[in-house]
């Protein structure tokens, strides 16, 4: 990038070794946009860590209210095993 940003001083020199200044000018944005769609991977990479939080604290409230569940569940079908095996628990 460093290249980039210094090459016009030597643009003479750089034509001498058959580089254009369409070619340096063509280098020039690609760098650009290298460094835009790694803004965009920086920003898509902090929008994936957000959802991956978002998704691990939504599966321990599942867990918690299944537990919950099958607490009250145990509670109430104490005298009807067979529905506590409907729902897959062990009697």
């Amino acid at each position: 990038m460093a290249f980039y940003k210094n090459v016009d001083r030597v643009q003479d020199l750089m034509e001498r070794y058959g580089i254009t200044a369409a070619e340096i000018a063509q280098g020039k944005a690609m760098v650009a946009a290298i460094g835009s769609l790694q803004a965009r991977q920086l920003h898509c990479k902090s929008q994936k860590h957000h959802a991956t939080r978002q998704q691990r604290a939504a599966l321990r409230a599942l867990h918690s209210w299944v537990r919950d569940f099958l607490y009250v569940a145990r509670f109430v079908m104490k005298d009807e095993p067979a529905l506590m095996v409907a729902l897959g628990q062990r009697v």
